[in-house]
């Protein structure tokens, strides 16, 4: 299952790393939610969708940011 998971991020658009990321974030949540209160009106996204924007914004600036710096190295 890892490596297939492995695989489908690789080759994936960042449509499917969103999709899997959120499911385990849910998953994850599900089992945990009940120790947040959320005062206040609904909100407009739910957790788990605001912690997916968070980690998937954070591989994706940490993969640019590594590929920036690897093309440094090789210009010198």
């Amino acid at each position: 299952m890892i490596e297939s998971l492995k695989d489908t991020l690789e080759e994936g658009s960042l449509e499917d790393m969103l999709t899997i990321v959120y499911y385990y974030v849910d998953e994850f949540y599900q089992k945990i939610g009940f120790l947040v209160e959320r005062p206040g009106p609904q909100a407009v996204f739910s957790d788990s969708e605001v912690i997916t924007l968070a980690l998937v914004n954070q591989m994706v600036t940490n993969s640019e940011t590594a590929c920036r710096a690897a093309g440094a190295v090789w210009l010198r």
